[in-house]
Formats: structure tokens, C-alpha cells, sequence
């Protein structure tokens, strides 16, 4: 969602009709269960993000400091569903990166 700012420009003789806007952009914060290697910029010490109103689940998965190839086969799931990564994040949403388990 964009807010929209209202600006008065304090300009000597201009008239009151002289008012700019200017998008301002908001932020949610999402809760993300991941494995501390991921390398999440920005993430809490309590597992929660700020990030834009209206960012996707692959527009934050993108910015996993993890190889590219890696990035795009990770299973996420937000508040307990797998979705596709193009759906749009709210508010609280819990962000799961499933990630590959090894060894035996």
C-alpha cells in the first residue's frame, strides 16, 4: 500500500494551491523461521523483518545471501501452507524456509 504525503512549499508569493505529493512507502514486519546460514539481511534477533508493504515471498527469498541456484529450489511456506513465491506478504505473516536436510 503507498501513503501519499502532503508537502507545502514555503515559496514567497506562492498561492495555497502550491501543495505537492509524494509517495511515501510503508513497511510490515513478518516473522521468518529459517536456519541462521541463510544470511537474512535485517532480521531481528527474534526472527522478525521489516519489509515494503506489498513485497512477494520470492522478492525477500531473493535477498538470502545463499547461491542464486540454490535460492530458487528452496520450499517455502508462509503461516504453516506452501505457497507460490509470488504471493504477496501481510502483516504478521510467518515466513518458513524449508530447507534440505543431508546426511543419515
Amino acid at each position: 500500500m503507498t501513503l501519499w504525503r502532503t508537502l507545502k512549499y514555503d515559496i514567497p508569493g506562492a498561492s495555497p494551491s502550491a501543495l505537492g505529493r509524494l509517495p511515501v512507502e510503508t513497511n510490515i514486519k513478518i516473522v521468518i523461521v529459517a536456519p541462521p546460514t541463510l544470511g537474512i539481511p535485517g532480521l531481528a534477533p527474534d526472527g522478525s523483518l521489516e519489509i515494503p508493504d506489498g513485497a512477494s515471498v520470492d522478492s525477500v527469498v531473493n535477498t538470502f545471501a545463499i547461491d542464486r541456484e540454490l535460492r530458487r529450489h528452496l520450499p517455502v511456506a508462509v503461516n504453516g501452507d506452501l505457497v507460490d513465491r509470488s504471493r504477496q506478504l501481510r502483516e504478521g505473516d510467518e515466513l518458513t524456509i524449508l530447507f534440505p536436510a543431508v546426511g543419515g
